[in-house]
């Protein structure tokens, strides 16, 4: 995305006339008398939203914790967000690391399971199995945000491995790469996180995990690391 090294910026415009300090949320204009979850989300997405306020934002919109006040705030259609718009939700859980995000976020999927779908529905019930692009973005989301495996560059060479477990207590994932498959495992007991990574010959690259960063190499290596209360 292009921004400009100099001047001001719409977001800087935006923030500037839209934010509500009040309500903690981003008004839809500059006449701040309609609110949405829509506006919110993007705004946590492209970073409009001031930093410091933007898990506390998304922590309201997930949990529907927001009250209608007067009638002014616009929800999507569930608590995870319209399927048509929850790809950015996603978006907004890795934007700002808000790991708890990841158990709200994937409650439309549950149901779905409960109804018995094959495929991934277009909306929340009623609906049927229509297998949607749309909806099917958790299958990428579990890989690249969940399990948190990414290129960091070119031909996936390096790579960074960055978790956002949640509420989760255990999670194995095994991507595809060019030079062989990536495999995470990651287990949470006793106040720490046992991550086992295992990269392909060749391969380096950088884990993150709550604002510190470990290296790591081709092969298997196990990392212990704390888990901080306010760190997901």
């Amino acid at each position: 995305m292009y921004r400009p090294s100099r001047g001001p910026r719409p977001s800087d415009a935006i923030r500037k006339l839209c934010w509500n300090q009040k309500y903690g949320l981003l008004a839809d204009t500059p006449a701040q008398t309609h609110f949405s979850q829509h506006a919110n989300i993007l705004g946590i997405w492209l970073d409009v939203i001031p930093q410091a306020q933007q898990k506390t934002v998304l922590a309201k919109l997930l949990s529907g914790s927001i009250t209608r006040f007067q009638a002014r705030f616009s929800p999507a259609a569930d608590v995870a967000g319209h399927l048509l718009f929850s790809l950015l939700s996603f978006a907004s859980v890795a934007a700002c690391r808000y790991g708890p995000g990841i158990s709200f976020a994937v409650a439309a999927w549950r149901d779905m399971l409960a109804l018995g779908l094959t495929t991934w529905a277009e909306q929340p019930e009623p609906t049927r199995s229509d297998s949607h692009a749309w909806s099917a973005h958790p299958n990428y989301d579990l890989l690249t945000i969940v399990a948190g495996i990414r290129p960091a560059g070119p031909g996936f060479r390096p790579v960074t491995i960055a978790p956002n477990l949640g509420t989760l207590q255990h999670v194995s994932a095994t991507m595809a790469h060019p030079d062989g498959e990536i495999k995470v495992e990651y287990t949470a007991k006793s106040g720490n996180l046992e991550a086992r990574v295992n990269l392909p010959a060749g391969i380096s690259g950088t884990l993150l995990w709550q604002g510190k960063a470990y290296e790591i190499h081709e092969g298997t290596q196990n990392i212990e690391l704390q888990i901080h209360q306010s760190g997901q």
